[in-house]
């Protein structure tokens, strides 16, 4: 009976993930991302002045999964480039690494993959991911588009700070009703943690974050977000309740969004969009945004 506690607990010790030490965090991060030493330094430096936990998990010169925690119970996962030699021994890290986050109280696991990397998609699939969508990857650049834009005056933006959370949380939740931005994740986070995902850990500046009123009655959700430092801003999200759709809100929301741009001196505006998402992909077009890349999205859910 004893030996067999014992072989027991040694099993469960080797379904845990093996964390890399921190002195070899930089040898990880150059087999993580595939760049020589200096450049991996460098992406550990940008990695560590984020608030953000991270952990390394794997053999650092081999196979790599870094796990990134997020605002709103959100974990992202990266893994170094999947081979035939190494796909096993990534999926079991990989693997490990979910269960292992998911005991922190983490609710969601996602990940970023390239469009082509049929292998990187086989492995997070094959460890319990779903593809959520394609995103494409849009930015309005403010040097080409100077000029104050001319808005109509049929809604107002009233600041979220000015309004009650639950005005927030009830108005994001109708404008998912039938949306086509990621409809496969909707319904499956709490609308508490989605919003704080888009504050990120620093404050959000929420004299960026509005609620599109329609004669005084809430008909939408403008969020921008300013990183700290940067001359940039994020649409964050964007959405219009069913009810009012097809009625030009969102170009006004648009509007509102890229007028504070200039405003505020910034170069640019970055989203991304669901590539499935064509009524937004064509606004987003005609006030001049332009591609710049396209991810997989993957999600899972950890409880």
């Amino acid at each position: 009976m004893i030996l067999q506690v014992e072989i027991l607990a040694f099993c469960e010790i080797s379904r845990t993930p093996m964390q890399i030490p921190y002195a070899k965090h930089v040898e990880a991060a150059a087999t993580l991302t595939g760049r020589n030493r200096l450049e991996a330094a460098l992406f550990l430096k940008r990695l560590r002045s984020r608030l953000a936990e991270h952990t390394f998990y794997g053999e650092y010169k081999n196979a790599v999964v870094l796990v990134t925690e997020g605002a709103g119970s959100i974990a992202t996962f990266m893994t170094s480039a999947p081979t035939q030699k190494n796909i096993e021994k990534l999926n079991l890290f990989l693997r490990s690494a979910k269960k292992s986050i998911a005991h922190k109280g983490i609710s969601t696991a996602h990940a970023l993959l390239g469009e082509e990397d049929q292998l990187s998609i086989h492995l997070f699939e094959d460890a319990g991911f779903t593809k959520l969508a394609t995103l494409h990857y849009m930015e309005w650049d403010a040097l080409s588009n100077q000029s104050h834009i001319p808005q109509l005056n049929t809604v107002t933006f009233c600041e979220t700070s000015a309004l009650l959370p639950t005005v927030l949380e009830t108005t994001m939740v109708k404008t998912y009703i039938g949306s086509l931005d990621c409809p496969a994740i909707h319904g499956k986070r709490d609308i508490k943690e989605i919003i704080k995902g888009h504050q990120g850990f620093n404050p959000s500046d929420l004299s960026l974050w509005f609620i599109v009123l329609m004669k005084d009655e809430p008909a939408g959700v403008l969020l921008l977000n300013q990183p700290n430092n940067e001359q940039y801003l994020e649409l964050a999200y964007l959405g219009i309740t069913p009810m009012m759709r097809k009625k030009g809100l969102a170009k006004q929301a648009l509007d509102h969004a890229l007028n504070h741009a200039i405003k505020r001196g910034c170069k640019k505006i970055i989203l991304a969009v669901d590539g499935s998402n064509i009524p937004a992909i064509n606004l987003y077009k005609k006030a001049n945004f332009q591609e710049t890349a396209k991810r997989i999205a993957m999600f899972c859910p950890l409880r």
